[in-house]
């Protein structure tokens, strides 16, 4: 007897503690089927309470009944964590013969007649069970190489036969405390089993999971990264979409870190600064900064980081998303332009066709008057009137059009064309023109060869400045002055604040050329000089002091269209040369 007592209690408590382990797990993880597992195992050891009471006497029938309800309801708890555990939904058969079971059992006392057959078939009901469980493990794991899984399912067989014959021992049976001894090394090995599954699963499920997440971070078109700040600066993980952003491999980027914060604009590196290396009431608010890819171009960024600190509250890291917004900002900033374009369309269109109306409307209520009577003087008149139409109409289009190329709204048929004949053909087009002024025109060619140099323009357009400078500088030289017309070829300036002025998105070009239109007229003022190429502008005694403005205006959108600029200078001795560069890709 002694024997048998000490069996049980060794069963019961090693098996207690496992549930214990398995409970737990579960209040660590939050997982349901280790929950149920865990229920199943500490109710399981509590189910041999049952024998203590059949030394004190209890009544075989009500033990049996007890023991065999225990047991269904602790199998039922281990089939339902196993299907969990494997992400399946348990079948609804399962259910009903659970529920028919037990109403069985509750009943199996008031009928000594199917008393025996319903305890009978409760066993072989946990039998099917066990090796359900048994069978799921094989089914379901093959994710898991080991031969542990093979092991579990005998073992659950063996455990289902177990509890299949086990309700009819009795405690005084010779073979007992063997029985008891079996059971618990039994319930022990499956213990151990099922907790070694479920670590490799574990396992298996991390390595998946990183394995996601590492296909999601080196395919994403954000760049993340993990940034140690101390106490060595470096960069632990970096992703490869840095390499379509500043056309550095993440290799550079983990050998020296400083490259990253080298393409940084220089005005944006101190709030970059603060991020990479935060305080511990740092802002956790995106920010805006400007990176220069490695051909030099551009690039706008929106940072999101988030602080990384362990629990002392010390930074342990700082991770984070930088976003290439570079599309977006210039869609900001065409939007913005588009507004400011229709908001000083409106307002220069009342301020400029104010006076013209005005003007219009007193001729022709002089004429209704009665006030001009003389033929001569009406015809005047009226060719007046004209003229301020046709001024009008002039002005409306000239508007009209400089507000589509603020917009970006007029498409440009861009071609590659030779850089040479495209100005001789200029030149002979406009040498008429120039010569009925009474004036003389030249061209003089660069000192260094320009055959087989292209530009990609759209020559309407571009022929449009020529146009305007060209008839600018015709209106403003004196009979018998002089126009030259001459280009030449130098590299382009590397100057990232002008290509940023400039709105260019694109590569720096290697060269650029040059073309220039000057005059020997009456020349430009020097306060004059910085705002010729706005709308409207009026110097007192420019070139532009009879024009509206919008010419030059005009010209100056249609080159930076093309990634180039437009300005102005007074010669040295008389007149001014207008100047116009477009960008050149050797």
């Amino acid at each position: 007897m002694l024997l048998i007592t000490h069996s049980i209690i060794a069963m019961s408590s090693v098996t207690f503690v496992f549930g214990l382990v398995y409970f737990y797990i579960f209040l660590q993880n939050h997982e349901c089927y280790m929950g149920f597992w865990g229920f199943g195992w500490m109710f399981y050891s509590l189910s041999f309470v049952f024998d203590f009471l059949k030394f004190d006497g209890l009544d075989t029938s009500i033990f049996i009944i007890a023991k065999q309800g225990v047991y269904l309801f602790i199998s039922f708890l281990f089939l339902l964590g196993t299907y969990l555990f494997f992400k399946k939904s348990i079948p609804k058969f399962w259910i009903y013969f659970f529920i028919v079971n037990s109403l069985c059992i509750i009943f199996a006392p008031f009928s000594k007649a199917l008393f025996l057959p319903i305890i009978i078939s409760s066993a072989i009901f946990l039998c099917f069970i066990s090796v359900c469980n048994g069978l799921l493990f094989i089914l379901y794991s093959f994710e898991i190489k080991s031969f542990e899984k093979y092991i579990t399912c005998f073992m659950f067989i063996l455990w289902g036969i177990y509890k299949g014959y086990y309700p009819f021992i009795h405690p005084n049976f010779w073979l007992a405390p063997w029985n008891y001894l079996s059971g618990a090394i039994l319930v022990n090995i499956l213990s151990l089993l099922i907790l070694l599954i479920y670590f490799e699963k574990t396992k298996i499920d991390l390595i998946k999971r990183e394995r996601r997440f590492r296909l999601l971070a080196e395919n994403a078109k954000d760049f993340i990264y993990l940034y140690h700040p101390k106490p060595i600066s470096k960069f632990e993980y970096v992703s490869p979409a840095i390499t379509s952003i500043i056309d550095y491999t993440p290799e550079d980027v983990y050998k020296d870190p400083k490259i990253f914060f080298n393409q940084v604009h220089p005005d944006d590196l101190h709030d970059l600064q603060k991020t990479f290396h935060p305080s511990s009431n740092s802002s956790h608010v995106p920010i805006i900064i400007r990176l220069f890819h490695k051909n030099g171009s551009l690039i706008w960024g929106e940072l999101h980081h988030t602080i990384i600190q362990d629990k002392k509250g010390n930074i342990h890291a700082v991770e984070g998303i930088l976003r290439d917004i570079t599309v977006r900002k210039k869609v900001e900033e065409d939007l913005f332009r588009m507004e400011k374009s229709r908001y000083e369309l409106i307002s220069n269109i009342s301020h400029e066709l104010r006076t013209p109306i005005t003007l219009i409307q007193g001729y022709i209520e002089a004429i209704l008057d009665g006030v001009i009577t003389n033929s001569n003087n009406f015809k005047k008149y009226l060719k007046l009137i004209h003229n301020r139409v046709l001024g009008l109409s002039r002005l409306i289009n000239d508007l009209f059009q400089l507000t589509q190329l603020e917009s970006k709204e007029i498409d440009f048929q861009l071609y590659e064309i030779p850089i040479g004949p495209f100005i001789h053909q200029i030149y002979h087009k406009y040498e008429l023109d120039v010569k009925n002024a009474g004036l003389n025109f030249e061209l003089q060619l660069p000192s260094q060869q320009d055959k087989g140099i292209t530009v990609t323009i759209d020559t309407d357009r571009i022929e449009q400045v020529f146009s305007n400078l060209i008839f600018n500088a015709i209106k403003h030289t004196p009979t018998g002055g002089t126009i030259i017309l001459y280009y030449r070829i130098v590299p382009y300036p590397n100057n990232h604040d002008l290509m940023e002025k400039d709105h260019s998105y694109n590569p720096i070009p290697s060269h650029e050329v040059i073309i220039n239109i000057q005059d020997n007229g009456s020349g430009i003022l020097s306060e004059d000089l910085p705002f010729l190429f706005d709308r409207f502008y009026k110097g007192n005694q420019s070139q532009l002091s009879r024009g509206r403005g919008l010419g030059l205006s005009i010209a100056k959108e249609i080159v930076v269209y093309h990634g180039g600029r437009i300005w102005a200078t007074n010669n040295q001795d008389q007149g001014s040369t207008f100047s116009f560069s477009l960008p050149l890709y050797l």
